[in-house]
């Protein structure tokens, strides 16, 4: 099975409970609690183009995960009461000052945000509950989820799929000369840097 490091974590729940590992893994993320949602979401497409899982299971139960999960913390923040929000967020890490900074977005940017907020990990904990705090329409909550939830779930399917027959290739290079080493990492280095520069940025832009 080609990138199995990448699987090492989940592999066990996956192979035992298949996609509802899964749709629960990234429910739980959505829902606001420090759950690696992309790592899982990673395994399991490499476990399903290994023939080991149903490529449509994984993305309807990533969907549908992200989705419902989203929708919990919107509720959450937008009936359980501002103290409540407080008390419970900050005991899974989640600060009042990083709160009302999400608060603060989404009054600005409103829905796009939520579209955007899918690809970060802290942002994606939180919108769902700062959407509901300032009470942002469901309708238009649930639309933006939805679109940025299909996003998140195809881009990282897609990502898996079109690097997963380069993943040979780089291991015999690995195994090869000094220089193909340094090669590999070099351009890992690199391609890290650009992804953090232009997430910087975005993320800078729409702080404003």
């Amino acid at each position: 099975m080609s990138a199995a490091p990448l699987i090492h974590d989940f592999a066990a729940y996956l192979h035992t409970y298949g996609a509802v590992a899964l749709f629960v893994t990234i429910l739980l993320e959505a829902a606001g609690l420090p759950m690696p949602g992309e790592s899982a979401l990673v395994s399991a497409v490499v476990l399903a183009m290994s023939g080991q899982l149903q490529l449509s299971h994984v993305f309807v139960a990533a969907l549908a995960g992200a989705i419902a999960g989203d929708n919990i913390g919107y509720a959450a923040g937008r009936y359980a009461g501002r103290g409540a929000i407080v008390r419970v967020s900050s005991r899974f890490g989640i600060t009042t000052e990083r709160l009302e900074q999400t608060e603060g977005l989404l009054r600005r940017w409103g829905p796009w945000l939520i579209v955007i907020a899918r690809f970060f990990p802290v942002l994606r904990q939180i919108g769902g509950l700062g959407a509901g705090s300032i009470g942002m329409s469901w309708p238009r909550f649930l639309a933006a989820n939805t679109a940025g939830a299909f996003a998140w779930v195809s881009m990282w399917i897609a990502t898996v799929w079109i690097l997963d027959p380069l993943v040979p290739e780089l291991a015999r290079a690995w195994d090869g000369s000094l220089s193909h080493k340094m090669l590999i990492v070099v351009s890992a280095l690199v391609l890290l840097g650009v992804v953090a520069l232009v997430a910087r940025k975005l993320l800078r832009s729409i702080a404003g």
